[in-house]
């Protein structure tokens, strides 16, 4: 009895899933037919690969980068020299009172001020110090490095003796006493106060 001739089967995928690695092996099989070399997608006879991705670049256009052991340990030991360390480091994550919050913000701005896009010692390393090498060893969020160098900006904009400063700011940026005290309360107060009080440069 003749058996009816199997249908040709027609793969028409319409979609392809290819694996976090950027390689897929083709195998392709037609009956008794010998079988066809493997292409290898990646490979120099498939598909052109996909490159890496890029390094995510800074607002100035250079890429981020993490400091080395070495790096981060040097800038950790050179901060901790420091006189005023001790009260940064006692008062780190804790809610302050104005008048501590302001030396806390202040540590961090002269941090900042004095090593960003200093020098590393030649046995250290040949790069410079990134906003990322501060903030590691700070152990400050990118946020709240920002943060602290804008309000001693406009601390220092309207607490300077001339015609800009203001006792109102003077004796906000004082108080001890205010009982449960929140961060964020101080920077609204400085905030308003430089968008009500600008000043002509």
């Amino acid at each position: 009895m003749a058996t009816e001739p199997i249908e040709t089967l027609v793969f028409e995928p319409q979609c392809l899933i290819i694996p976090r690695s950027n390689r897929l092996n083709l195998r392709i099989n037609s009956g008794n037919e010998p079988k066809e070399p493997e292409i290898e997608l990646g490979s120099p006879i498939g598909s052109t690969p996909i490159p890496a991705p890029a390094p995510v670049a800074s607002a100035s256009g250079t890429a981020k980068s993490t400091p080395t052991e070495l790096e981060l340990n040097w800038l950790k030991n050179t901060i901790r020299k420091r006189p005023d360390y001790a009260t940064f480091e006692a008062n780190h994550n804790k809610i302050l009172q104005n008048i501590d919050r302001v030396e806390y913000w202040r540590f961090a701005f002269a941090v900042d001020k004095q090593l960003h896009k200093s020098s590393y010692p030649s046995e250290i390393s040949s790069s410079k110090v990134s906003k990322a090498a501060i903030h590691a060893a700070l152990q400050m969020q990118t946020t709240a490095l920002a943060e602290a160098i804008q309000m001693v900006r406009i601390i220092d904009l309207y607490t300077t003796e001339g015609a800009n400063f203001s006792a109102e700011v003077a004796v906000e940026i004082g108080k001890s006493d205010q009982g449960d005290p929140k961060a964020t309360v101080l920077k609204a107060f400085l905030l308003n106060w430089e968008k009500t009080h600008p000043i002509e440069l």
